[in-house]
């Protein structure tokens, strides 16, 4: 995708699936968002999750990058929650879902739809 700022084409990362406005600075670059139906829980002060803050929420995975920024990183975190909000480089993302995937697993807590999720979306 190409963006063009003030009359100057200014070239887009492959991935990225921003509409740059003719006369905006493309400045970010997103990818399209993958939002995931999560149930997440605040940890209390000792490191224990508090059972009155679980909740249902939206998890967004989304790569962005700025045109300053040498790489894109990935953004992992509830939409309604910024500041719950992680950023990694892609390295690192690719690290945490695999090992994210060999905890769950090891972990004997894995139902079989969770199994067949994962299954299904690395065919």
């Amino acid at each position: 995708m190409r963006a063009i700022a003030l009359g100057v084409v200014m070239l887009c990362p492959d991935w990225c699936s921003t509409e740059h406005g003719e006369n905006s600075s493309p400045s970010w670059h997103y990818s399209s968002v993958i939002s995931v139906p999560s149930v997440l829980a605040r940890a209390a002060p000792g490191g224990r999750s508090s059972c009155s803050s679980i909740r249902a929420a939206e998890v967004e995975l989304v790569i962005k990058q700025h045109d300053d920024d040498a790489e894109p990183w990935v953004h992992i975190g509830p939409e309604d929650d910024v500041s719950s909000s992680l950023l990694m480089s892609v390295e690192s993302a690719a690290r945490m879902a695999s090992m994210l995937g060999a905890l769950v697993a090891d972990s004997g807590l894995s139902s079989p739809r969770a199994e067949a999720l994962v299954t299904d979306r690395l065919e």
